[in-house]
C-alpha cells in the first residue's frame, strides 16, 4: 500500500502542479489582456484629448486671425479717412490759390490800364503801394501773389 500511497501522492502533486501551472498561465494571460486593454484605452483617450486640444488651438488661432483682420480693417479705414481729409484740405488750398491768382491777374490788368496814364509821381506812389502789398503777401506766405506784385513793380520801374 505504501506504493499506492506514494503513487497517489505523486499523482496528486503532478495534478496540482499541472492545475497550478494552468491557473497561473490563465491568470497571467488575463492580467496581460487586462493590461493591454487598459493601455489601448489610455492611448485612445490620449488621442481623443490631443484631437480636442488641437481643435481648441485651431479655434484660438482662427479667433486671433479674425481679430487681427478686424483691427487691420479698422486701421485701414482710419488711414483712408485721414487721406481723404488731407485731400480735401489740399483741394481747398488749391482753390484758394486759384482765387488769389485770379484776383492778382485782375489787379494786374487794372494796373496796366492805369499805368499807361500815370505821371512819374503817381508811378512812384503806385510802386510804393505795390511794395507794401508785396511784403504783406510774403508775411502771409502768399509767395505766388508776392511774385506777381514784384513783376508789376519791375514793369512800372521800366516804364519810367
Amino acid at each position: 500500500m505504501e506504493f499506492f500511497t506514494a503513487l497517489s501522492v505523486l499523482a496528486a502533486i503532478c495534478l496540482s502542479g499541472g492545475v497550478g501551472f494552468y491557473l497561473n498561465k490563465h491568470l497571467n494571460a488575463k492580467r496581460i489582456g487586462d493590461a493591454t486593454e487598459l493601455a489601448t484605452r489610455i492611448v485612445e483617450e490620449s488621442r481623443k484629448e490631443a484631437q480636442a486640444q488641437k481643435k481648441e488651438i485651431l479655434l484660438q488661432g482662427q479667433d486671433e486671425l479674425f481679430n487681427q483682420k478686424r483691427e487691420l480693417e479698422h486701421e485701414f479705414k482710419e488711414r483712408e479717412r485721414e487721406l481723404k481729409a488731407r485731400d480735401r484740405k489740399l483741394q481747398e488750398q488749391g482753390e484758394r490759390l486759384e482765387e488769389k491768382l485770379e484776383k492778382a491777374t485782375e489787379k494786374e490788368h487794372e494796373l496796366l490800364s492805369v499805368e499807361k496814364a500815370l505821371s512819374k509821381k503817381e508811378r512812384e506812389t503806385a510802386i510804393a503801394k505795390l511794395e507794401k502789398e508785396m511784403r504783406e503777401a510774403s508775411k502771409r506766405l502768399e509767395f505766388e501773389y508776392a511774385a506777381v506784385l514784384r513783376d508789376r513793380i519791375i514793369e512800372l520801374r521800366g516804364h519810367g
